[in-house]
């Protein structure tokens, strides 16, 4: 779009000159070579030359015109393309956040339910619990863990397509993203 947009401005630039007079610099070389010596011999010119338009009956103004208006169509089709990729970063970098938020989120909780878990663990071995209540929280303490891993596969994916979207995933970015992950903060 944007190419499209600076070839239409300079289409404009040359609807506009053709309104301008033009001055040429004109060199002429001729050999003929005849058996009449009227006729026969070299001609050597150089002269400037000065052309101006004149009334076309508005072809002038109507190429610059059109050379305008297709100019501020693909102006606007710039700005739709800027405004489209801006929306589609942003609703990438919000599904991102999203994630990231959920993912702390569930890490809260697994650290929360492996304390409940030894606790009630302990309180089986103690027996003040009974072995329902301890395969109840293994159980929680799984989900959480579930959970956690497909949220942090979606803060993954929301983060690759965020480079994505932002232009940025390239070979280096995907060997590094082997190395490391995206920081979840």
């Amino acid at each position: 779009a944007m190419m499209q947009a600076d070839v239409a401005r300079e289409d404009v630039d040359i609807q506009s000159s053709r309104r301008l007079p033009k001055l040429n610099l004109v060199a002429r070389y001729s050999d003929t070579n005849s058996l009449d010596e009227v006729i026969g011999g070299e001609d050597k010119r150089i002269y400037v030359e000065l052309t101006a338009p004149l009334y076309q009956g508005g072809q002038l103004k109507a190429g610059v015109r059109q050379a305008r208006e297709t100019r501020d169509s693909y102006l606007q089709q710039l700005l739709g393309a800027r405004r489209s990729a801006e929306l589609l970063v942003r609703e990438k970098a919000m599904s991102f956040f999203s994630a990231s938020r959920r993912a702390r989120s569930l890490q809260g909780s697994l650290e929360s339910a492996d304390a409940f878990l030894d606790a009630a663990e302990e309180s089986h071995r103690l027996g003040l619990k009974e072995l329902v209540e301890v395969l109840d929280a293994r159980s929680q303490v799984f989900e959480i863990r579930r959970d956690l891993a497909e949220a942090e596969h979606e803060q993954m994916l929301s983060w690759l397509e965020l480079k994505s979207a932002m232009n940025r995933l390239d070979e280096g970015f995907l060997a590094d993203l082997e190395d490391s992950a995206p920081v979840t903060e």
